[in-house]
């Protein structure tokens, strides 16, 4: 992006840069997004031309789809097949890497919600490795002059990805019942601008890289924390049950059917939420960027020091200074202790109102917070009260989970994942009366 950069690292100027309406992500997107897929020059020149006026209406399909009916629609979607998934699987599971076993569950669902049933990756289920592999290679397309020459085998399996998204919209499975508002009218935009079927494609896989690339890895954390405390996850159990109905009838295959009303969960489960925002505030370890679009002026506050910015130079915090900052945090900022967004009643969860301004900030913030935290957050919580209620976790040998060491994320991803060579083995044992049910979901 050139210039230089200026780095903040206090919660005020976080606070203030994240408010700031001259301070702005797009410039960085547009040319990530460049780097990172297979959108050609035109498609670029299109996107970001300000009297086409795509991009706007590009970020309005987002944020609208994401909000409202159309997110519950999709929220439905994505949990009717996590909890598909876990219908089917035997009372005893072994588990040989809970990393791959939770991406690969959670990745072909959100594909599905995404996409309908009816899609490349679900078709080719090696399209998850592949989509997983060049997720960890990223940073070899956004700084690398040749990333065919340094990641061949990512470049391969990007094009992989690419070409089965256009053999996909050819035969027109983006226009089944199925497929999300988000899909359909990303789609739909792109075509109305007359962009080829190679770029729809491109823009369609930067879709699916957003929806998927912290959302799982946040899940994996979530899990390790939760089920490496078994006190937490008896309070959780007692807790989570009050999302949970029993219907009074038995279905025609003898199963019980379990509702779980996913419009309750932030009233009645607080320990839940208390809990992912923690893991969030614990995991969340990347950057974020800002372009100083015209001279700008931040300050530490009302009568603080205050900053000039100039035009054309970058703007930086990071999430992993923030968020383990011991001065903000306490002395054990660097545990897991989901009380800390509580309210100083001692009520898990209540409230996350006395958290600081500039403190947490997992999901961005101001015009660039992130538009699927919504979607995200539902799918994990939904699927983490199922396993709760369903199921026993316990290491391969039966012990209490430890969580594992996480590595440094990149450039290109906000949060690490398990080092390689980690002992990953799981074991899963349904419940006593938790072996002959089915889930299902409401979100009224």
């Amino acid at each position: 992006m050139g210039g230089k950069v200026y780095f903040v690292a206090s919660p005020e100027l976080v606070n203030a840069m994240i408010k700031s309406r001259s301070l702005s992500f797009d410039p960085v997107l547009r040319s990530t997004i460049a780097k990172l897929f297979t959108i050609s020059k035109e498609g670029v020149r299109k996107y970001v031309d300000p009297s086409i006026g795509l991009e706007t209406r590009w970020t309005k399909n987002f944020y609208g789809c994401l909000n409202g009916v159309q997110l519950k629609e999709i929220n439905k979607a994505v949990l009717t097949d996590v909890f598909r998934q876990l219908d089917e699987l035997p009372d005893e599971v072994n588990v040989d890497d809970s990393w791959l076993w939770l991406r690969d569950k959670l990745s072909f669902a959100s594909t599905a919600a995404m996409l309908g049933r009816d899609n490349p990756f679900c078709a080719h289920p090696s399209l998850v490795d592949d989509y997983w592999y060049v997720d960890n290679k990223l940073v070899h397309f956004a700084l690398g002059p040749a990333p065919w020459m340094t990641a061949p085998s990512a470049w391969m399996a990007r094009n992989r990805i690419h070409h089965a998204l256009i053999q996909y919209t050819k035969e027109k499975k983006h226009d089944a019942d199925d497929v999300s508002a988000l899909w359909k009218g990303s789609y739909d935009l792109l075509h109305e601008f007359g962009f080829s079927e190679s770029d729809i494609a491109a823009f369609l896989q930067a879709t699916l890289q957003a929806a998927l690339f912290n959302t799982i890895p946040t899940f994996n954390w979530y899990f390790v924390h939760i089920w490496s405390d078994p006190s937490l996850v008896f309070r959780l159990r007692e807790e989570v049950s009050g999302v949970v109905a029993e219907s009074l009838e038995l279905r025609g295959d003898g199963k019980r059917e379990m509702t779980m009303n996913m419009a309750k969960i932030e009233e009645r489960c607080p320990l839940l939420v208390a809990a992912f925002h923690e893991n969030l505030r614990t995991v969340a370890e990347g950057a974020f960027n800002r372009v100083v679009m015209e001279d700008t002026i931040i300050s530490n506050g009302k009568g603080g020091q205050e900053y000039l910015l100039k035009k054309g130079n970058n703007l930086m915090a990071s999430q992993s200074i923030i968020h383990v900052s011991e001065e903000h945090w306490g002395s054990q900022a660097g545990g897991f202790d989901p009380t800390r967004f509580s309210k100083d009643t001692g009520v898990p969860g209540e409230s996350e109102s006395h958290i600081k301004p500039g403190t947490y900030v997992p999901f961005g913030g101001g015009k660039h917070l992130c538009p699927g935290r919504h979607f995200a957050s539902m799918e994990i919580w939904g699927m983490m009260i199922a396993l709760l209620l369903s199921f026993d976790i316990t290491d391969a040998e039966g012990r209490t989970l430890t969580v594992p060491e996480r590595t440094m994320p990149t450039m290109t991803s906000g949060i690490g994942r398990p080092v390689a060579g980690t002992d990953l083995r799981l074991k899963l044992s349904r419940r006593k009366d938790w072996n002959n049910i089915t889930w299902k979901v409401d979100m009224a």
